[in-house]
């Protein structure tokens, strides 16, 4: 999912959206490709249909088939499971899957303009927590055109605390701003 928040009167208030489901743009060979398996599999692709649990191990199925490689993992958990073992196409698999992410992240910070931050929340990228240096995360968040000093200037965290949503709905309670 994808939401915003804005500062109101007296307290901020939260945009929900489902850009989550706005189409998968392609920036690479190999992300042309992934496109073009996913698509004869679903139709049509959405951004959502690579970046959820399901996704990461479709995108682990798909890189397989395009390596020739079988494909071993049958959840995402034995993915990352995998490229935590130094397995080539498990780490391959989280690589681009944070790579996709950046893509997808900087594109919703210049929707939303988010000069405040940008969050990443959910169950999945924490526990991708290790690999966010070395991935192409930040590079791909920042590679904009001539919007990349844009984006270069917003702060980038990982929400680690549990019950975020519990959270958000709680405050949602006692805030003026939200009806």
């Amino acid at each position: 999912g994808m939401a915003g928040v804005f500062p109101a009167r007296r307290a901020w208030v939260p945009l929900p959206n489902e850009g989550g489901h706005a189409s998968f743009a392609p920036t690479d060979e190999q992300e042309l490709e992934i496109y073009r398996r996913f698509h004869r599999r679903y139709g049509r692709v959405s951004v959502e249909r690579i970046l959820c649990g399901q996704g990461l191990l479709d995108l682990y199925r798909v890189l397989a088939e395009i390596d020739g490689l079988e494909a071993s993992a049958s959840t995402p958990a034995q993915v990352t499971e995998a490229a935590n073992r130094g397995d080539p196409l498990g780490r391959d698999t989280i690589l681009r899957f944070l790579k996709i992410l950046g893509d997808v992240a900087g594109d919703a910070a210049l929707t939303l303009g988010a000069r405040g931050g940008v969050y990443l929340c959910g169950g999945i990228v924490p526990r991708l927590i290790d690999w966010l240096p070395h991935s192409g995360f930040l590079s791909a968040f920042c590679n904009k055109g001539r919007m990349r000093p844009y984006n270069e200037a917003i702060s980038i965290q990982v929400v680690t605390a549990p019950w975020t949503g519990l959270l958000g709905a709680a405050e949602a309670l006692h805030n003026e701003e939200v009806e």
